[in-house]
């Protein structure tokens, strides 16, 4: 999703890419996140140039600097995701889905067994509504 102040009057995404140029600043995660890849991607499918202004470290750092008004940012929707109430969401229709995974190598241990559950747990959390 896209997020964007509370007082823009921007009702689609759409009306975003209709413009000749974006003037407000683009907030995203860093480059090699599977979300900032997969954002970049739909722009270029759209012809829309628009690159990063605003370099964060979290997805929950996005929605602080919309809501104190530096830009637009973009993140994942999940439904259980309390958002600031100086933030809108406009839906990214037609971009990529986000898939995020574990990856180990090696046995599996009682360890990583452990950290798999906790992992498990917590997604399915995100997603109960």
């Amino acid at each position: 999703v896209l997020l964007v102040p509370k007082a823009s009057r921007l009702k689609s995404a759409e009306e975003l890419w209709r413009r000749d140029r974006i003037e407000e600043a683009l907030i995203t995660v860093p480059s090699n996140e599977p979300i900032r890849r997969a954002f970049q991607e739909g722009l270029t499918k759209r012809k829309v140039d628009w690159f990063s202004g605003i370099e964060v470290s979290s997805v929950e750092m996005v929605q602080t600097y919309v809501a104190n008004g530096y830009g637009f940012g973009v993140t994942i929707h999940l439904p259980n995701l309390k958002l600031n109430p100086k933030v809108m969401p406009l839906s990214l229709e037609g971009f990529d889905e986000v898939t995020f995974g574990i990856l180990w190598q090696g046995q599996r241990t009682s360890l990583f067994e452990a950290l798999f559950q906790i992992v498990e747990q917590t997604a399915q959390g995100l997603f109960t509504e």
